[in-house]
């Protein structure tokens, strides 16, 4: 079991953060479930498939920090130790090791709500993350129809920009 880790993480701005990523612990079990607290305010939570390759995250952090927590803690369970210095800084540009699904997502720029911003799509088991300007806006997932994208988790309201989103998906993907 992975104890709690602290780390420090910088994000976009140059703005450095002390993190500390927390397993949680059902029936004293751990479920690959990490809570993130910059002292005592939580930050979300990580949850990750077995081998901690695959992760969704709940939270407000910035999606260039959130990148830079999964890869400490899959560097440091890889990581023949099973450890690396409290004070480590990961930098996501110069990553050593490979998250599987990241690589694999789908980038563009669209109007919501009279703004331009940036969306990524990222794959995951049964939908897709969907990313905008850095924070994730929803999940979306193919309806039981088989025809039409429905948001399956979070608030993205633009039914043309999901459909939009749907077609970049089955374009790339299928």
């Amino acid at each position: 079991m992975v104890d709690s880790l602290i780390l420090t993480v910088t994000g976009q701005d140059g703005h450095i953060r002390q993190i500390t990523l927390s397993p949680v612990l059902n029936d004293n079990e751990h479920n690959n479930v990490y809570s993130v607290y910059e002292g005592e305010t939580w930050g979300g939570d990580f949850a990750f498939d077995e081998d901690h390759t695959k992760w969704e995250y709940i939270g407000e952090l910035p999606y260039d920090e959130q990148l830079q927590i999964v890869e400490a803690l899959y560097y440091h369970l890889q990581s023949p130790e099973g450890g690396f210095p409290s004070d480590m800084i990961v930098d996501t540009n110069e990553a050593e090791f490979p998250i599987p699904h990241i690589a694999d997502t789908i980038k563009f720029t669209a109007y919501h709500e009279g703004v331009m911003s940036e969306f990524e799509i990222v794959p995951n088991e049964g939908s897709f993350g969907v990313l905008m300007d850095g924070k994730l806006a929803a999940e979306v997932e193919l309806d039981e129809d088989g025809l039409t994208w429905i948001v399956s988790n979070g608030e993205l309201d633009d039914d043309v920009l999901v459909q939009d989103i749907g077609r970049k998906i089955e374009d790339k993907y299928r």
